[in-house]
């Protein structure tokens, strides 16, 4: 995690899509792990941590967000 951001340098190359030397790629004060691009919930760093897309909302596509499986039904975001 070169930029000390929260994500490793890999996920933000491969899955994230910011870049790996700027803590705050879009320059919106908003550290890229904190980032909530697809905004289902699950802050970037969280995507991460759970397997999800952050670009996608609903990655398992069964109808709930992201965020909502992980915070409010405690089910998992990449299992239909």
């Amino acid at each position: 995690d070169t930029d000390g951001d929260g994500l490793s340098d890999f996920d933000e190359f491969t899955k994230v899509g910011t870049d790996p030397t700027k803590q705050d790629s879009d320059n919106n004060g908003i550290v890229d792990g904190s980032e909530d691009y697809d905004q289902d919930q699950l802050d970037n760093f969280s995507e991460m941590k759970y397997g999800t897309n952050c670009l996608l909302m609903d990655t398992d596509c069964d109808a709930f967000l992201d965020g909502e499986e992980v915070i409010s039904y405690q089910t998992n975001p990449v299992d239909y």
